[in-house]
């Protein structure tokens, strides 16, 4: 595997679960700033799941045992807003569809949500109620559905921007 991740944070989480499995990890990061789940779901070539596939093919992974999503701020900025009803049924299709595509059930294949923020301050960020809907979407999601999972370990993170977490907040959150 040869790039270290920018962010510390998926470090620091690839170090721990290194340490607890004693099994080495990677991570693919697919990141697009402000994309809606409804465009990270897309199988297409220039879809978010198209790209991930394909990055994961150039490595030589044909295989995972798990996803970890940090996303929300694309539908939580959307006009007219994300229902908390449409955002659950999209994490719904999101997990049918990387499941389908390892051979796995949702049983066999945890879905792990990295929430929504919770820091305010820039406009358009935690400033209005439709953060706090896909956040509470999340975590609903995790309640409702078999094998998703809610992450709240971001939730004291401190901005370098509209979205961006700093150093020490992505290592808070990898750890």
């Amino acid at each position: 595997w040869g790039a270290v991740p920018a962010a510390n944070g998926i470090r620091e989480f690839l170090n721990a679960m290194k340490a607890a499995t004693g099994v080495p990890c990677r991570a693919i990061n697919g990141s697009v700033t402000g994309s809606t789940i409804a465009f990270l779901s897309d199988e297409g070539p220039t879809g978010g799941l198209g790209l991930y596939y394909a990055q994961m093919a150039a490595a030589g992974i044909t295989d995972a045992d798990m996803c970890i999503f940090h996303q929300g701020e694309g539908n939580a900025n959307t006009t007219p807003a994300t229902s908390e009803s449409a955002y659950k049924t999209a994490v719904s299709d999101l997990h049918t569809k990387i499941c389908a595509h390892f051979g796995r059930t949702k049983a066999q294949f945890p879905f792990v949500q990295a929430g929504l923020t919770t820091f305010g301050g820039s406009a358009g960020a935690d400033t209005d109620a439709t953060w706090s809907t896909i956040r509470t979407a999340q975590f609903h999601a995790a309640q409702e559905q078999p094998n998703v999972y809610f992450s709240h370990s971001n939730m004291d993170g401190v901005r370098t921007d509209s979205y961006h977490l700093d150093a020490a907040s992505q290592g808070r959150a990898g750890k």
